[in-house]
């Protein structure tokens, strides 16, 4: 899917009701848009909170930087045990 795909997808949830995104499944930092995808939900105002869930292998400072610059709210890493 492309961002805008997502971020269209995340309105019609948020026009039905849904006011929280988790970007899941897979590892969502694979993505290089990973940051378009944040701003574009973010630009949704019903949206109010965005997070992603990740095993944090690919999140390095600059690419942290860059999401909360996006305000991503939170990360959730999972830890393999």
């Amino acid at each position: 899917m492309t961002p805008a795909e997502i971020a269209r997808i995340a309105g019609i949830a948020s026009e039905l009701g849904a006011r929280r995104v988790k970007l899941t499944g897979g590892e969502p930092l694979l993505r290089q848009d990973i940051t378009e995808i944040v701003r574009l939900l973010r630009e949704r105002r019903a949206i109010e909170e965005i997070s992603v869930v990740t095993n944090g292998t690919l999140l390095t400072h600059l690419l942290a930087t860059s999401l909360k610059r996006n305000r991503l709210a939170r990360v959730n890493i999972n830890i393999p045990g």
